[in-house]
This record gives structure tokens, C-alpha cells and sequence, in this order.
């Protein structure tokens, strides 16, 4: 439909429009068949008792409707009611019908691979706002890294029709107590295999928390014959009974749990966890395994039974036919059963060692993953982030200051991080059997955490303001961060926060160092040349939390180095005054469920890239002699509301109070 109108029938003269531009509203068109529901947007109300409005979204417009020009009476109701104001079965359903008015995936990619400035918010003809809202929250609420396997030598054999996804699930710590728990049971019961392969499977509507939550066994769903814990199978067919799929039809495979614009149109879903190597120590071993203890658990793989492409249209499934050549050994007398009724081949993706390098076990950690700097940098893990339980760690003090703080490991919990980088290529290394290649000796620009005087940073003046609410929430935060620093080695890290430094819980210092890391080969990143040659480090940050933390975003700065402005050819997301130039720090793009963690890491990627420009410093004399090469606080400020004006967004509402200088 090229152009459709409304024309509302016996208006007195005077009368004002219900309706201005940009209102979303529900038509109902009770003369076609099947009084189709669809939904709008006001395009223009000048004209009233004539109003134009947008395309019709809803189920396919019917032929005559879209091509025949005619008149055809319409019941009209407006966007109008809060969700908040809806009853608990209102809500379901209205979030069930927004996420139908959702366009495909492939269309939204389509969309945004058009757009100078990709964002599905400015797609305003298609998406109302109630609908992006809950796009939105769908993306940001998800705890999980879900990769589509499409490489043979990536993919599980013994699962034909099946898509299969690499999955990684929780926080960052979740694999490090995983391994630790591996490799305290395999030394403790001198095992060849430390772990074992099995299937969970469960109904499709379940995945949704599953994925955010991760595995548990707070809810009974299916009974627990067996006992307590999380099941598994060691042969698919049973999980897939209990997905729905299965030829005991446990599950629910009712369409209704279908998104109607998925391209997979997924029915049934199974999960193939990694699980710690002690069946005697399991709740039970047979003929399920039973698992209690939820660290001896980590998904690996997510198997999806999708609808059959139509004849002559794209297959969404690959066919693996072939098994990888390179095969993960598994416990002989334990190797799962697949949908082929087969014993599943499952790939090794441990790297091989490089010629001449060292052999370690890989409960060392890789380097980073190897990509090309200018078109490949992964942002992906930074951009999706949990949601955090806001837990009182505080009592009622609203004082913003910390006179002693106590981290612990318990404060560490998969409610309050999320998936990163570092989580990403660790999960995927497969066990300890294997070896892998890693870097060794020291590094070039070798940080040394501790070594920075503190009070001789150029800071922004102590804030004056706190409210509980942030400073409980800061605290959690902090936690996390220190005990990931902690159980993490600092070169992978590639941040570091002195806690003995946190005098005040809105303001803090945190160094990114060893970008080396980021080198490709002998190729050095230009940002790793200037530090080497200037003794540079670390890059040194001013994070400043506003007093409406989390709902705001903090406002960080470089203190130094100072680096070459965009103007002169730098790069890095570094204004001119040394603010990070970002949307995620602005109101247009920030979350309240962002964490510091991934915004660290999306800071540290972005002046690791080269792409539009290479970071570079601009240093003058020699980077010892302190203030002439570190940036004032007034010229970041000012640097951050340029920024802000030339891209066109929006400043958080409490920043003035912020950056004040008192």
C-alpha cells in the first residue's frame, strides 16, 4: 500500500484530532473477512477528518485490500494505556502481541545494513515504540552467547536435522567454578576423563529463562522420580521427549509458543551440557543423571528442531554429513547417544600449539581471539548484558564514601555479570586433556598493577551526592569486578582497579593496559608502538557514577595519556578533551542492565581498533613529566557535550551535577 487514509465520519465543525503525529493505533476492519486486527502509525493529522497514516502492520494485508482503492469501516483504538497499569494476564498478552508486530530478524538486519546510522529506533514507520521496548529488553535481559554453528568442523556428528548453536551461558566466574570443580574432582579421584557428555532437554517455553537464568532446579516441571537436581539423558531421544519433540510427547509443542516472524519457526529445543565426571557422587546415574551441584554443569551446545524450508527455498539447516577430523575424547563407557541413534563425534575446538611455543594445559587461558582488526572487531559481547538482582549490601547508609569494604568470592554470582570476550574464547576450550598454544615471556609494555600515584591524577573534585539505591548498586558492582580481577590473569584482563584506591564509590580510577594483546602477528597496533616508545603502561580512566546510577550512565574520561585528536588522523572513540566518545555512555544508548564489565571491555576494543582510524598518543617532553600530558577535567567535559551535539544525543539530565566542580 502506497498511501491509506482515515476518514472519521460525522464530525461537528471545531472538533479538535484525537490523534497527533507519531500516536500508534489499532485498526479493526470488521467488513473483511475474518475482521483482520492491524496496527499504524499516524503519518500526518492536518488534514482531519482525513488522517494519513502508515503501512498496515499485523497479518498479511489481504490482496484486494492493499490494491483496490475503496473505503472500508475500521474501528480505531489508541496506544494509551501504561503497561504498568495493566493487569498480570493484560500484560502477558500485550507482550506476546508486540513481539508479534516485530519484524523478522532478517528484515531487521536488512534494515539496519541500509542505514548510515543503523538503529532499529529510527524505523519508525515499522516498529512502534511499546514494540521496541520490548525488542529492547529481550536483547538486554539476555545472559547468554549463542553462535550458529555453520562449519563442518565445528559441528557435533549424529545430529541430522537438528541447527546447532555453540552456547555459552552466565557470568564470566560461572566457567572459572566449573573448571575448578573439574579439576579438584578429577585430582581427588585420579580421573583419565574429568568430564562427560549429556543431553537436557526442555519445553520450548522454557528456554526463555533458562537462557537467562541458567540451569536450575527451583521449579518441579516434570516430576523427580529420580530426586533433586538437573536432568540429563544419555541418549537425545529422552531429552527430546521432554522437548516436546520426542516420541513420549512429554513436552508442549503447541504452535502458540512460536514466534509468528521467526525465520526457523523453532518447535523443540536440547541442550549438551559438560558435566563433571563423578556418577557416584550424582544425586542419581541411572538411568538419568541427576546433578545437584549446579558448578559441575556448563552448556556447550544448543541443538533446535526447526520447520522444513518450503520447496526451492533456502534450507535455515546445514548439513553436516561428515564427522571433524579433529575429535574430542570423551569417557568411552559414557559417550552420549544422538538423533541418529548413534554415538555422537564431537569436535575439538582446542587451538593446536604453534610450532616452537611452549606447551601448557589449558587451564591457562588463550590469548585473545585473532581477527582482523579494520572489519572483524567483536562488539557483540560487550553490547549484550544482564540483568543485575540489586542485593543491600549497604544497610541504609547513604554516605557515598567507603571506609573499608569487604570482596568476597559469594559476592560473585551469576545474577551480576555477564557474558564477555575473555568468557567466550575460555568457555569453548575443551579439557584439560588438551594442549593449547599461549603467549610466553614478558611483555613489551608489561603493567604493573599498583605502581600508579594516584595523587597526582588530574580528577574531577570528590562528589558530594549518593542515594542508597546507587550505592548499593555500586558496591555489588565493584564486587564483581574485583573478584573477577582477581581469579582472572591481568594480561587477559586487560583492565585493573586498585581497591585500595576506591576512597569514594562515584568516582573511580581504572587503568587499561596490554593491548599488545590485540596484535596481529608481528603486526604491531600503531596505539602499542606509541606506548612502547613513551614507557607508557597504562591508559588511565576517571569513571564518575551519577547520583541515578544504574538508571543513568557513568560518565568516563582518560585522564592520560593525552591522544591524537580525530581531527589530525587519531582514533580510538577519544574526543579532543579526552572523554570517551560513545553512545553506550549517553541516554540514547545506555541500559540500566549494562555492566562496568562490558563497557571496559567495549572502551578497551574501541581503542584497539583501527577502524575508522588507529589510536595514536600525542605526547609532549617525555610521559613522566606528568601534567602536560594528561587531560584537564573542564576540557573533557566541555569535549563530551560537542560530541553529544554533533551526533545528536541526548545528555544524561542529572550530568551537570555529575561533572560539577563545586
Amino acid at each position: 500500500m502506497t498511501k491509506s487514509e482515515i476518514l472519521f465520519d460525522n464530525v461537528k465543525p471545531g472538533t479538535v484530532c484525537p490523534l497527533k503525529k507519531g500516536d500508534w493505533i489499532a485498526l479493526e476492519l470488521p467488513d473483511e473477512a475474518g475482521s483482520p486486527l492491524y496496527h499504524c502509525r499516524v503519518a500526518n493529522p492536518d488534514l482531519f477528518p482525513s488522517i494519513e497514516i502508515g503501512p498496515l502492520i499485523g497479518q498479511p494485508v489481504s490482496k484486494e485490500l492493499s490494491t483496490t482503492p475503496k473505503w472500508s469501516t475500521a474501528f480505531i483504538d489508541q496506544y494509551s494505556v501504561e503497561f504498568d497499569e495493566l493487569s498480570e494476564a493484560e500484560k502477558r498478552g500485550a507482550v506476546y502481541r508486540l513481539l508479534a508486530l516485530l519484524p523478522s530478524v532478517k528484515e531487521m538486519n536488512a534494515y539496519l545494513a541500509k542505514q548510515n546510522t543503523p538503529d532499529l529506533a529510527r524505523w519508525v514507520d515499522r516498529i512502534s515504540p511499546a514494540a521496541f521496548a520490548v525488542l529492547r529488553w529481550t536483547l538486554a535481559s539476555n545472559r547468554s552467547c549463542i553462535m550458529a554453528v555453520d562449519e563442518p568442523e565445528k559441528a557435533v556428528h549424529g545430529m541430522p536435522a537438528y541447527m546447532q548453536f555453540r552456547f555459552a551461558m552466565g557470568a564470566p566466574d560461572k566457567e572459572h567454578r566449573f573448571k575448578t570443580a573439574v579439576k579438584k574432582t578429577a585430582n581427588r579421584l585420579d580421573s583419565k576423563y574429568p568430564t562427560l557428555y549429556a543431553w537436557h532437554g526442555s519445553s520450548i517455553q522454557n528456554w526463555h529463562s533458562i537462557i537467562r537464568e541458567g540451569l536450575h532446579f527451583s521449579d518441579v516441571v516434570n516430576g523427580r522420580a529420580f530426586g533433586n537436581g538437573v536432568y540429563h539423558a544419555p541418549n537425545a531421544a529422552t531429552s527430546m521427549g521432554y522437548s516436546g519433540m520426542g516420541p513420549y510427547g512429554y513436552g508442549n509443542n503447541s504452535v502458540s509458543f512460536i514466534w509468528p516472524n521467526s525465520d526457523l519457526q523453532i518447535s523443540s529445543a536440547i541442550a549438551l551440557n559438560e558435566i563433571v565426571n563423578a556418577p557416584a557422587e550424582y544425586v542419581s546415574s541411572t538411568p538419568h543423571y541427576v546433578v545437584a551441584q549446579l558448578d559441575w554443569i556448563q552448556t556447550r551446545y544448543l541443538f533446535v528442531k526447526c520447520k522444513p524450508a518450503d520447496a526451492g527455498a533456502e534450507q535455515p539447516i546445514p548439513a553436516f554429513d561428515k564427522p571433524p577430523t579433529s575429535k574430542l575424547e570423551q569417557d568411552p563407557a559414557r559417550v552420549p547417544i544422538g538423533a541418529a541413534n548413534t554415538p555422537i563425534i564431537i569436535p575439538n575446538l582446542s587451538p593446536k600449539p604453534e610450532k616452537g611455543k611452549r606447551k601448557l594445559a589449558n587451564t591457562v587461558s588463550p590469548g585473545p581471539k585473532k581477527t582482523k582488526r579494520a572489519k572483524k572487531q567483536n562488539w557483540f559481547m560487550g553490547k549484550i548484558a544482564p540483568t543485575r538482582k540489586v542485593v543491600d549490601l549497604t544497610g541504609d547508609d547513604d554516605n557515598g564514601d567507603v571506609d573499608e569494604t569487604r570482596f568476597e568470592d559469594s559476592d560473585l554470582s551469576d545474577a551480576s555479570s555477564t557474558v564477555t570476550d575473555d568468557e567466550d574464547r575460555e568457555i569453548f576450550m575443551e579439557p584439560q586433556s588438551q594442549q593449547l598454544a599461549v603467549r610466553t615471556g614478558p611483555s613489551p609494555i608489561e603493567f604493573v598493577p599498583g605502581s600508579l600515584d594516584h595523587d597526582k591524577l588530574s580528577k574531577l573534585p570528590k562528589p558530594s551526592y549518593a542515594n542508597p539505591m546507587a550505592t548499593r548498586r555500586l558496591l555489588q558492582d565493584l564486587n564483581v569486578l574485583l573478584a573477577v580481577q582477581e581469579h582472572t590473569p591481568l594480561r587477559e584482563l586487560g583492565w585493573y582497579i586498585d581497591p585500595e584506591k576506591i576512597g569514594n564509590m562515584y568516582q573511580w580510577i581504572v587503568e587499561l593496559h596490554s593491548f599488545d594483546m590485540f596484535n596481529e602477528g608481528d603486526e604491531e597496533l600503531p596505539l602499542v608502538t606509541d606506548m612502547k616508545k613513551h614507557n607508557v603502561k597504562s591508559i588511565v580512566l576517571e569513571l564518575r557514577f551519577p547520583g541515578s546510577y544504574p538508571i543513568n550512565p557513568p560518565f568516563i574520561r582518560v585522564i592520560r595519556p593525552r591522544f591524537l585528536p580525530f581531527a589530525n588522523g587519531g582514533g580510538g572513540h577519544v574526543t579532543a578533551g579526552g572523554a570517551i566518545c560513545h553512545a553506550l555512555l549517553t541516554s540514547d544508548g545506555w541500559l540500566p542492565t549494562n555492566t562496568i564489565e562490558s563497557v571496559l571491555l567495549q572502551i578497551r576494543m574501541a581503542m584497539a581498533s583501527i577502524d575508522p582510524a588507529p589510536a595514536r598518543l600525542q605526547l609532549r617532553g617525555t610521559y613522566a613529566e606528568g601534567d602536560q600530558n594528561s587531560y584537564g577535567s573542564g576540557e573533557a567535559v566541555d569535549a563530551y557535550r560537542r560530541a553529544c551535539k554533533m551526533h545528536g544525543w541526548t545528555i544524561p539530565v542529572d550530568f551537570d551535577q555529575t561533572v560539577a566542580e563545586q
